[in-house]
Parts: structure tokens; sequence; C-alpha cells
């Protein structure tokens, strides 16, 4: 049968890797490598860009709109559609609604959608969501006036200092970086890490510090090298403190500063455990004041690949970003409707902040491609496209546009939300709405203006552990690497992990009677979890990894506002055997 492949970008992390979906004339078929032989990939993919096959005909897609008002003997979706509008229009008119944009949608469509709203509400009620580790490592790294690093830069590194397990996070770096270790395996990739990864197998040196005291060794190594980093650390500004925190000797920190010296070229590649915006911000700020001291790039490894994008929108547009509408809907006791396309606020907010905040929202519109707990909720749902059914552009943080190509068309009813806006414009009271094309330049300007003034960065220290439990921590939701040769063997991970995997320290495994892969409970306040246990000690005592990305990890591992900052807070829970 003939067949045609067309080709896209994949937004499952910052390296956003050509992907093709070869397709018949009965549809999509399955997903197809494409050559890139200049990108760090060389043509290969990992499994995250494979999901495009498999949700085209996910049994959760949202194809029809609905609505929980009656539909007064209209087609349901063209009554939802209409009742949706109503609700929005009032919310406008009463100056009481919220728009939460996910960060992931493409940077034309985000612009498109802030732009449309800018007239009708205030700008700070205009809000786009980032994971909060990419929001605070942009940040950090524009504040350093660092300069960042692009494929080109990994493949000619004599030495690379990874900064987190970079190949638990972007395994699409493997190939790169064991064909360095290949080509000299003395000293060639170093690792510094909260968490042993897989990075930790191959890396010489080996820097593994508590979790929560990377900051403090990034610190050391920019004082070390004769950085200023400010008041970044102000609660220990001796590099004596800051050692004794993260457990390494002088020694072990002066041997890796002379490789980043006398290795040249080398990279520093920046990927951060899913956690505090504070902790992310100044740990990227401090790498980022270290490697331009000693003049060599930052590679930042996002989880997102749309959040280098959504960032410059927000800077260039004046939108908010997560922590600053947080804040605004914290405060705004007027706000009682929120429409939010592609973000699931059930899955994102704690159950605190629903309750108390969100509970006072009369009205929720979700536009979404598939069915969170925020559409279950709502009571207007417009479907909306995937990110592989839309045309458009994204921006990497290098300012770079990347552009995207729609591998199919959405099903149903399901539309792009700049389709859905327009639908939408009579009853917003913008009639007279045209997209235009969007002047990348003015998005590109976002994450222009490094250097700024550093201010006030919060102090960041490693947090107690809590009693009565393990501390939830984040790890990479892929299985093991194959590791039955260097790159040129190297297979990505296999296996999709279908259930939910918890690592424990193998003493608690011990004291609680856990064995290799026993299904246990996992338990917190409010909810509980069955999950498969595995001992490592990859992670610290007292401590349990989760993968956060899965569904039903979501109630164990939710973002905080505290003191202004969006965080994790560390949970206590219960593991029963």
């Amino acid at each position: 049968m003939e067949t045609a492949t067309t080709q896209t970008r994949c937004p499952f992390c910052s390296l956003a890797c050509p992907i093709g979906m070869e397709k018949t004339r009965y549809g999509p078929a399955r997903p197809a490598y494409v050559s890139n032989p200049e990108g760090p990939t060389d043509g290969r993919a990992c499994y995250r860009g494979h999901y495009a096959s498999a949700l085209i005909q996910h049994p959760r897609r949202l194809v029809e709109a609905r609505t929980t008002a009656k539909p007064n003997g209209r087609p349901a979706h063209d009554a939802a559609v209409e009742q949706a509008g109503r609700w929005l229009a009032e919310a406008i008119e009463q100056n009481s609604l919220g728009v939460l944009l996910s960060g992931n949608l493409p940077a034309s469509e985000l612009a498109r959608a802030v732009r449309f709203f800018q007239p009708l509400m205030p700008a700070e009620r205009i809000g786009i969501f980032i994971p909060p580790t990419d929001l605070g490592m942009l940040s950090g790294l524009l504040r350093s006036g660092c300069k960042l690093a692009d494929e080109h830069d990994i493949k000619q590194a004599k030495f690379a200092l990874a900064i987190g397990d970079v190949l638990g996070t972007h395994p699409v770096l493997a190939h790169p970086l064991l064909d360095l270790v290949e080509r000299d395996r003395q000293a060639t990739l170093g690792n510094l890490d909260c968490l042993g990864g897989r990075t930790m197998r191959f890396a010489n040196p080996a820097l593994r510090v508590p979790d929560g005291a990377l900051a403090a060794a990034a610190g050391a190594l920019a004082l070390l090298a004769g950085a200023r980093i400010g008041p970044a650390l102000e609660d220990a500004p001796k590099i004596e403190d800051l050692l004794a925190r993260t457990h390494l000797s002088r020694s072990d920190l002066e041997r890796c500063l002379q490789l980043l010296q006398t290795r040249s070229p080398a990279v520093l590649l920046l990927t951060l455990p899913p956690g505090r915006q504070d902790d992310s911000e100044t740990t990227a700020y401090l790498v980022g004041r270290l490697a331009k001291t000693l003049k060599i790039k930052v590679v930042p490894l996002l989880t997102s690949a749309g959040s280098a994008g959504a960032y410059a929108v927000c800077r260039a547009l004046n939108a908010a970003d997560t922590t600053a509408w947080l804040s605004t809907m914290a405060e705004a006791k007027d706000c009682t409707c929120v429409f939010c396309a592609g973000v699931d606020l059930a899955g994102i907010l704690p159950d605190e902040f629903y309750a108390g905040v969100a509970g006072s929202w009369q009205t929720v519109i979700a536009a979404d491609a598939m069915e969170t707990l925020t559409t279950r909720r709502a009571q207007a749902v417009l479907p909306l496209a995937f990110w592989f059914e839309t045309d458009g552009q994204m921006l990497d943080p290098l300012g770079r546009t990347l552009d995207l190509t729609a591998l199919d068309k959405p099903p149903g009813g399901s539309l792009t939300l700049s389709d859905w806006l327009g639908q939408l414009a009579g009853q917003l009271g913008r009639p007279e709405v045209a997209w235009e094309p969007v002047d990348e330049g003015d998005i590109r300007s976002g994450l222009a203006g490094a250097a700024e003034p550093a201010g006030a960065l919060p102090a960041v220290g490693a947090p107690d552990p809590p009693e009565g439990g393990c501390q939830v921590t984040a790890r990479s939701e892929t299985l093991d690497v194959y590791e039955g040769g260097w790159s040129r063997l190297l297979d990505w991970p296999r296996t999709i992990e279908a259930e939910p995997l918890v690592l424990i320290h193998p003493a608690d495994a011990e004291r609680m009677g856990i064995h290799d892969r026993q299904v246990i409970t996992m338990r917190n306040e409010t909810d509980e979890c069955r999950v498969q246990a595995r001992p490592s000690a990859a992670v610290e005592a007292q401590t349990v990894a989760i993968p956060a990305m899965l569904p039903a990890m979501r109630n164990f591992y939710s973002w905080r506002l505290a003191d202004g900052r969006l965080r994790i807070t560390p949970q206590t829970v219960s593991l029963i055997a």
C-alpha cells in the first residue's frame, strides 16, 4: 500500500527532534524516523515522539463539545459552543474572567490567543502554564548573562558536565554523549546529580550530592572559578559552608573545574528534577555565572519544547507566567469564570487551592484534546486539536523558529485554539478579529535581554525529611537503558512504563519488608495508589522516587504556591506492604 511521510517536531522536551508520521489513504499508520544528521539525535527518536500514533485513536480523545446546561432542543455540540461563548462574554463584561493557556501550544498560537484576550480583560489574568522547573531554569539562565549552546556545541565538545540526569530525562542525547565517552573514556563526561541516575553510570567524575544541594554545589563551583554570584546564596557565601551542604571535598570540585577549563571546547548540560521553581532558578543562575566566568556555553534541557516559546510570549506580550497568574487568582476574589486551554487544572493544582480559590469559580470552560479531571468537572468542554494536528511555530531557548506541520486533521469537532477563538469572537465582542501572521521578531525579543540585574534570588537548602514516612521526589518515566554496548548499539528504553513503579532505598525496603517488584499501597492524607516497588540505592533514605508524569501519581505530586513561588511541597507518604 502506498504511504507518504509528513514531518513535524516533537514537543516532549526542548530538543524538539524532527519526527514523522507515515500515512496511507486510510489515515495515519505509524511513526517514522526522520533523518537529521545535523542534530543531536542523528535521525533517532525516543519513545515520547511515538505517542502521536497512539494519541490519534486514544479512547479518551475528545471530539465533541458538551455543556452542563440544557441544549434546548439544539444539537449538543452547537448548544455547548453557544453556551460557552455566552458564559465567557458575561464574565468579560463583569470583569470576572481568568484565562490559562498551556505553554506547550505552539508559540504562534499562544501569541494569537494572548493578543485576542488583551483588549478584553486585565493582562495579569491572562496566564500561560510553564512547568516550574522550566520557568525557573529559563529565568535563572537569562539573569546570569551566560551564552546558550546548540546541538553543534554538544557534538564538538571534548568535555561535558551534565548537571542532573541527562540520559534519564533526555535519552536521545545518549548518542552524542556516549560517542564522547567512547572517543576518550578518561573524564570526558562528568555528572553532578542529587539522584544517582543513568548519566552517573557513564560519568567520570561522578559527583553525587544530597537532594536539594545542587544549588550549593553549583555555587561552590562558581566561587572556585572566581565568579561573582551576588546574593544568590546569601546565607552561605563561603565555599566551606557550601561544601558542607554537598558532602563533597574541595578536591572533587577542583578536578571538575580543571576539566572545564582545560578540555576545550566544553559545555554544561543542565537538566533539573521537577520541583520548586526557586530551586531551579537559583541553580540555573549559578550554573550560568560559572559558564560566563569560564567562557563556555550552557545547554538548557527543558522538560517541554514549548517552554522557551511560552516564556518568550510572556515577556514580549506582558502575559502572566504560572506563578504570577496563580498569585493573581489567589487574590482575585471576584474571579468567577476560568477558561483554560490544554491545561488540567485539577491535575496541576493542589486540593487545598481547588477547594479555596478554585472553589469560588462558578464556571470552568476547558478546551482540551483528552478527557482529564478538569474536563470532567468543567461546565463546558471544547475539544482541542493536538500539537501534531496544528500548524505553527515554536521557539527553542536560542530563539530559533521551529516550524510545526499538522500530521493529520483533528477528528470530529476538534479545533485549534485559534479556530475556537474565531468561532467565539462574535459572542466575546471581537467580531472583527482576523488572524494575522505573528511577528516572530517580537516574540523572539522575549528571549533577549540576558544579563538582567540579578536582584535577590532565594537561598536554597536541602529540605528536612518528613517524620513518619518518606519524602516524595521525581524521577524520569523511562525504565532501564540498554547497556549492551556504547552508543552505536544503544537502544532507547524498550518499554513504556504502563504501570507505576516507585523506587525506595534498600534500607527502607528491608525495614518495611518490601521486596523487588512487590505491589504495595502508597498513601497520603487524601489518596492512595497501588504501585510496584523497587529497592534502589539511587534514592536517598526516607525518600520515595515516583514517575511524575503518570496520571496515577498526580495526587502525590502537586504544584504549590507558597511565598509567591511555585513549588512542590514535600509530602509525607506511607508505604504499606
